[in-house]
């Protein structure tokens, strides 16, 4: 009796069900992969974005700090000629008095310190490499004058700074050749010609 039924009802299924489930699940499958594929790419799409936009937002920083220190240094008239002083290559330690080597290397350390933290930014990746370099390159150059040397070689030494940096910056040194930071090379020609007017006369 019992098998009889079990025969009747079998012969009642529709032909072909257990095929339609299976098509059905791998469709269910295939949809659900495609789902979590459209998700990661939409996933990996924000953290670009956002990377993007923290590089921006890092890059600006940097150059808003710098615009606040030359800002800083160009309210006092004083501290503006000492700046100016400093950078020109040809004054040498010696040319420096007792005071003047007090305020630069004030000067001088918080230039660095600037340096250091945009290189930071550019090592754990919220700096791009065009940006860095600019900053870096203006560093490898600062670095050559006497009095900026000078401090360098001696908070080198004292072990200040990692080997990372000391290695990007005598790398950037490289990069730029022979070419050391002149008045010249910040200045408009128009107040260039001027100051040597001024000395001349």
């Amino acid at each position: 009796m019992t098998n009889g039924t079990e025969a009747t009802i079998q012969a009642k299924a529709p032909k072909g069900l257990s095929t339609r489930l299976q098509s059905a699940a791998l469709l269910a499958e295939i949809i659900g992969a495609l789902a979590i594929v459209i998700s990661l790419i939409f996933v990996g799409m924000q953290v670009q974005q956002n990377t993007q936009a923290t590089r921006a937002a890092s890059a600006f920083e940097v150059n808003r700090m710098w615009a606040r220190n030359s800002f800083g240094l160009a309210e006092d008239p004083s501290t503006a000629l000492l700046t100016r002083k400093l950078l020109d290559p040809s004054n040498m330690v010696d040319d420096f008095d007792e005071e003047e080597r007090a305020r630069a290397e004030l000067v001088i350390q918080g230039t660095v310190q600037g340096h250091l933290a945009a290189f930071r930014l550019f090592q754990e990746g919220s700096l791009l490499r065009r940006d860095w370099e600019v900053h870096g390159k203006w560093a490898a150059r600062f670095r050559r004058l006497p009095l900026v040397k000078l401090y360098y070689d001696s908070t080198i030494a004292a072990g200040l700074y990692d080997a990372e940096y000391i290695a990007e910056i005598e790398r950037l040194d490289a990069l730029i050749g022979e070419d050391t930071p002149r008045l010249s090379d910040y200045a408009p020609a128009a107040i260039a010609e001027e100051a040597e007017t001024g000395s001349e006369q």
